[in-house]
Protein backbone atom coordinates (compact mmCIF):
# COMPACT_ATOMS: atom_id res chain seq x y z
CA UNK A 1 0.00 0.00 0.00
CA UNK A 2 1.30 3.47 -0.77
CA UNK A 3 0.65 6.57 1.29
CA UNK A 4 -0.38 9.45 -0.95
CA UNK A 5 -0.35 12.12 1.74
CA UNK A 6 0.05 12.07 5.49
CA UNK A 7 -0.68 14.65 8.17
CA UNK A 8 -0.20 14.02 11.87
CA UNK A 9 -1.73 15.71 14.90
CA UNK A 10 -1.67 15.09 18.62
CA UNK A 11 -4.75 12.85 18.42
CA UNK A 12 -4.64 11.08 15.06
CA UNK A 13 -2.71 10.33 11.88
CA UNK A 14 -4.42 11.52 8.70
CA UNK A 15 -3.52 9.71 5.47
CA UNK A 16 -4.64 9.04 1.91
CA UNK A 17 -4.03 5.38 1.11
CA UNK A 18 -4.28 3.61 -2.25
CA UNK A 19 -6.83 0.80 -2.05
CA UNK A 20 -8.59 -1.51 -4.54
CA UNK A 21 -9.55 -0.26 -8.01
CA UNK A 22 -7.12 2.65 -7.71
CA UNK A 23 -9.34 4.30 -5.11
CA UNK A 24 -7.64 6.76 -2.76
CA UNK A 25 -9.06 6.32 0.73
CA UNK A 26 -8.98 9.16 3.23
CA UNK A 27 -8.21 7.64 6.63
CA UNK A 28 -7.67 8.70 10.21
CA UNK A 29 -5.82 6.48 12.65
CA UNK A 30 -6.33 7.26 16.34
CA UNK A 31 -3.56 5.57 18.32
CA UNK A 32 -3.85 4.78 22.01
CA UNK A 33 -0.84 4.90 24.31
CA UNK A 34 -1.34 1.26 25.26
CA UNK A 35 -3.88 -0.25 22.83
CA UNK A 36 -5.91 -3.37 23.55
CA UNK A 37 -7.54 -3.67 20.12
CA UNK A 38 -7.78 -2.18 16.64
CA UNK A 39 -11.20 -0.94 15.51
CA UNK A 40 -11.97 -0.49 11.80
CA UNK A 41 -14.85 1.99 11.34
CA UNK A 42 -16.81 2.16 8.08
CA UNK A 43 -18.75 5.40 8.06
CA UNK A 44 -21.95 6.40 6.31
CA UNK A 45 -22.10 8.37 3.00
CA UNK A 46 -22.48 11.81 4.65
CA UNK A 47 -18.98 11.32 6.04
CA UNK A 48 -17.36 10.75 2.64
CA UNK A 49 -14.71 13.13 1.31
CA UNK A 50 -15.43 13.33 -2.42
CA UNK A 51 -15.31 17.11 -2.16
CA UNK A 52 -12.16 17.21 -0.08
CA UNK A 53 -10.12 20.25 -1.21
CA UNK A 54 -6.92 18.22 -1.57
CA UNK A 55 -6.10 15.03 -3.49
CA UNK A 56 -8.94 15.80 -5.88
CA UNK A 57 -8.74 15.29 -9.63
CA UNK A 58 -10.97 16.76 -12.32
CA UNK A 59 -10.90 13.40 -14.10
CA UNK A 60 -11.87 11.35 -11.06
CA UNK A 61 -15.29 9.71 -10.75
CA UNK A 62 -17.09 9.79 -7.41
CA UNK A 63 -19.74 7.35 -6.26
CA UNK A 64 -18.68 4.86 -8.92
CA UNK A 65 -19.05 1.69 -6.93
CA UNK A 66 -21.36 -1.23 -6.24
CA UNK A 67 -22.13 -3.78 -3.53
CA UNK A 68 -19.34 -6.20 -4.47
CA UNK A 69 -16.77 -3.42 -4.74
CA UNK A 70 -17.72 -2.09 -1.32
CA UNK A 71 -17.32 -5.54 0.21
CA UNK A 72 -13.88 -5.73 -1.40
CA UNK A 73 -13.05 -2.33 0.06
CA UNK A 74 -13.88 -3.51 3.58
CA UNK A 75 -11.87 -6.70 3.10
CA UNK A 76 -8.93 -4.56 2.03
CA UNK A 77 -9.33 -2.34 5.10
CA UNK A 78 -9.26 -5.38 7.38
CA UNK A 79 -6.13 -6.72 5.69
CA UNK A 80 -4.45 -3.33 5.91
CA UNK A 81 -5.31 -3.00 9.61
CA UNK A 82 -4.00 -6.48 10.36
CA UNK A 83 -0.74 -5.54 8.62
CA UNK A 84 -0.44 -2.30 10.60
CA UNK A 85 -1.37 -3.84 13.98
CA UNK A 86 -0.42 -7.54 13.74
CA UNK A 87 -0.39 -8.09 17.51
CA UNK A 88 -3.86 -6.61 18.21
CA UNK A 89 -7.31 -8.21 17.96
CA UNK A 90 -9.32 -6.51 15.20
CA UNK A 91 -12.95 -5.37 15.47
CA UNK A 92 -15.13 -4.14 12.61
CA UNK A 93 -17.70 -1.39 13.12
CA UNK A 94 -20.08 0.20 10.62
CA UNK A 95 -22.56 3.06 10.93
CA UNK A 96 -25.59 3.64 8.70
CA UNK A 97 -24.89 2.29 5.24
CA UNK A 98 -21.48 1.28 6.53
CA UNK A 99 -23.31 -0.91 9.03
CA UNK A 100 -25.29 -2.55 6.25
CA UNK A 101 -22.12 -3.26 4.28
CA UNK A 102 -20.29 -4.94 7.17
CA UNK A 103 -23.31 -7.15 7.90
CA UNK A 104 -23.37 -8.09 4.22
CA UNK A 105 -19.69 -8.98 4.38
CA UNK A 106 -20.11 -11.36 7.31
CA UNK A 107 -23.20 -12.93 5.71
CA UNK A 108 -21.50 -13.54 2.36
CA UNK A 109 -20.97 -17.30 2.00
CA UNK A 110 -17.57 -17.04 0.32
CA UNK A 111 -16.16 -13.92 1.97
CA UNK A 112 -16.92 -15.00 5.52
CA UNK A 113 -14.14 -17.60 5.20
CA UNK A 114 -11.57 -14.97 4.28
CA UNK A 115 -8.92 -15.19 7.05
CA UNK A 116 -9.16 -11.45 7.71
CA UNK A 117 -12.95 -11.73 8.09
CA UNK A 118 -12.91 -14.99 10.01
CA UNK A 119 -10.22 -13.59 12.30
CA UNK A 120 -12.38 -10.71 13.55
CA UNK A 121 -12.81 -10.57 17.31
CA UNK A 122 -16.20 -8.92 16.97
CA UNK A 123 -18.54 -6.82 14.83
CA UNK A 124 -20.45 -3.67 15.84
CA UNK A 125 -23.39 -2.54 13.69
CA UNK A 126 -24.57 0.97 14.56
CA UNK A 127 -28.03 1.78 13.16
CA UNK A 128 -27.27 -0.34 10.06
CA UNK A 129 -29.05 0.74 6.89
CA UNK A 130 -30.06 -2.48 5.15
CA UNK A 131 -33.33 -1.55 3.45
CA UNK A 132 -35.35 1.71 3.30
CA UNK A 133 -37.65 2.39 6.24
CA UNK A 134 -40.49 2.76 3.74
CA UNK A 135 -39.58 0.37 0.91
CA UNK A 136 -40.59 1.35 -2.64
CA UNK A 137 -43.00 -0.88 -4.49
CA UNK A 138 -41.72 -4.02 -6.21
CA UNK A 139 -42.46 -2.43 -9.59
CA UNK A 140 -40.33 0.63 -8.78
CA UNK A 141 -37.45 -1.51 -7.51
CA UNK A 142 -37.62 -3.74 -10.60
CA UNK A 143 -37.64 -0.79 -13.00
CA UNK A 144 -34.83 1.01 -11.18
CA UNK A 145 -32.80 -2.21 -11.09
CA UNK A 146 -33.08 -2.59 -14.84
CA UNK A 147 -31.97 1.03 -15.35
CA UNK A 148 -29.15 0.52 -12.84
CA UNK A 149 -27.73 -2.37 -14.84
CA UNK A 150 -27.77 -0.27 -17.99
CA UNK A 151 -26.51 2.99 -16.43
CA UNK A 152 -25.53 2.26 -12.81
CA UNK A 153 -23.65 5.50 -12.15
CA UNK A 154 -26.10 7.95 -13.71
CA UNK A 155 -27.08 10.62 -11.18
CA UNK A 156 -30.64 11.83 -10.68
CA UNK A 157 -31.99 14.61 -8.44
CA UNK A 158 -32.87 13.46 -4.95
CA UNK A 159 -36.34 14.26 -3.63
CA UNK A 160 -35.52 15.11 -0.05
CA UNK A 161 -38.01 16.72 2.30
CA UNK A 162 -36.00 19.13 4.49
CA UNK A 163 -38.99 19.79 6.73
CA UNK A 164 -38.66 16.21 8.02
CA UNK A 165 -35.06 16.67 9.07
CA UNK A 166 -34.22 16.76 12.77
CA UNK A 167 -31.07 18.69 11.83
CA UNK A 168 -33.00 21.85 10.94
CA UNK A 169 -29.86 23.97 10.69
CA UNK A 170 -28.53 21.77 7.92
CA UNK A 171 -31.78 20.81 6.20
CA UNK A 172 -31.16 22.96 3.13
CA UNK A 173 -27.77 21.34 2.55
CA UNK A 174 -29.44 18.15 1.39
CA UNK A 175 -32.21 19.79 -0.61
CA UNK A 176 -30.38 19.46 -3.94
CA UNK A 177 -28.62 16.15 -3.36
CA UNK A 178 -28.31 13.43 -5.97
CA UNK A 179 -28.76 9.67 -6.01
CA UNK A 180 -27.87 6.74 -8.23
CA UNK A 181 -30.07 4.04 -9.69
CA UNK A 182 -27.39 1.63 -8.51
CA UNK A 183 -28.69 2.27 -4.99
CA UNK A 184 -31.64 0.00 -5.75
CA UNK A 185 -29.29 -2.89 -6.45
CA UNK A 186 -27.86 -2.40 -2.97
CA UNK A 187 -31.41 -2.39 -1.61
CA UNK A 188 -31.92 -5.81 -3.16
CA UNK A 189 -28.67 -7.04 -1.62
CA UNK A 190 -29.72 -5.74 1.78
CA UNK A 191 -33.08 -7.49 1.50
CA UNK A 192 -31.26 -10.69 0.58
CA UNK A 193 -29.22 -10.42 3.78
CA UNK A 194 -32.44 -10.17 5.81
CA UNK A 195 -34.25 -12.96 3.97
CA UNK A 196 -31.52 -15.48 3.20
CA UNK A 197 -27.87 -14.67 3.82
CA UNK A 198 -28.10 -14.13 7.57
CA UNK A 199 -27.82 -17.92 8.03
CA UNK A 200 -24.20 -17.72 6.84
CA UNK A 201 -23.07 -15.56 9.75
CA UNK A 202 -19.94 -17.18 11.30
CA UNK A 203 -20.94 -18.80 14.58
CA UNK A 204 -17.67 -17.78 16.24
CA UNK A 205 -18.10 -14.06 15.50
CA UNK A 206 -19.96 -12.03 18.16
CA UNK A 207 -21.98 -9.00 17.06
CA UNK A 208 -23.31 -5.94 18.89
CA UNK A 209 -26.28 -4.07 17.41
CA UNK A 210 -26.76 -0.43 18.42
CA UNK A 211 -30.11 0.91 17.32
CA UNK A 212 -32.60 3.43 18.64
CA UNK A 213 -36.35 3.20 18.92
CA UNK A 214 -38.94 5.90 18.33
CA UNK A 215 -37.62 8.89 20.23
CA UNK A 216 -39.35 12.27 19.72
CA UNK A 217 -37.11 15.20 20.46
CA UNK A 218 -33.86 13.30 19.97
CA UNK A 219 -31.60 12.65 17.01
CA UNK A 220 -31.89 9.55 14.84
CA UNK A 221 -28.30 8.46 15.51
CA UNK A 222 -27.50 7.21 18.98
CA UNK A 223 -24.07 8.84 19.04
CA UNK A 224 -25.78 12.25 18.77
CA UNK A 225 -28.65 11.76 21.22
CA UNK A 226 -28.82 13.83 24.43
CA UNK A 227 -29.57 12.91 28.05
CA UNK A 228 -26.72 10.44 28.45
CA UNK A 229 -27.62 8.26 25.46
CA UNK A 230 -24.47 9.01 23.46
CA UNK A 231 -22.32 8.38 26.54
CA UNK A 232 -23.96 4.99 27.04
CA UNK A 233 -23.46 4.30 23.33
CA UNK A 234 -19.70 4.79 23.71
CA UNK A 235 -19.50 2.72 26.89
CA UNK A 236 -21.41 -0.16 25.28
CA UNK A 237 -18.86 -0.24 22.46
CA UNK A 238 -15.92 -0.03 24.89
CA UNK A 239 -17.28 -2.83 27.08
CA UNK A 240 -17.99 -5.03 24.05
CA UNK A 241 -14.42 -4.59 22.77
CA UNK A 242 -12.75 -5.01 26.15
CA UNK A 243 -14.74 -8.16 26.87
CA UNK A 244 -13.50 -9.81 23.68
CA UNK A 245 -10.07 -8.28 23.17
CA UNK A 246 -7.95 -11.42 23.19
CA UNK A 247 -4.48 -10.73 21.77
CA UNK A 248 -2.60 -12.92 19.36
CA UNK A 249 -0.58 -14.27 22.30
CA UNK A 250 -3.79 -15.04 24.21
CA UNK A 251 -3.44 -12.19 26.72
CA UNK A 252 -5.98 -9.49 27.56
CA UNK A 253 -5.56 -5.80 28.30
CA UNK A 254 -8.32 -3.43 29.37
CA UNK A 255 -6.96 -0.16 28.04
CA UNK A 256 -7.14 1.92 24.89
CA UNK A 257 -8.33 1.08 21.40
CA UNK A 258 -6.72 2.14 18.11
Amino acid sequence: MSFIAMVSSDSFLEAWIAGPYGTNFYTRTFKAASPSAALVLCTAPPSTTALHPTQRSATSAYGKTDWESQLNDVEWALKYTRTEFPELPVFLMGAGMGGGIILGLLCDLERRNNPFVLGLSGVIASAPCITPTTPPSCAVVWLASVIARLAPYTLYPGRNKPERSEYTRYADCGRNSFGKHDFFLNVLQGQRVLDESYVHWPEITPVLFLHGEEDPGAYSELQNEPDGVKEKYVMDVVEFVHGRAVHVDGSRRRRGCN
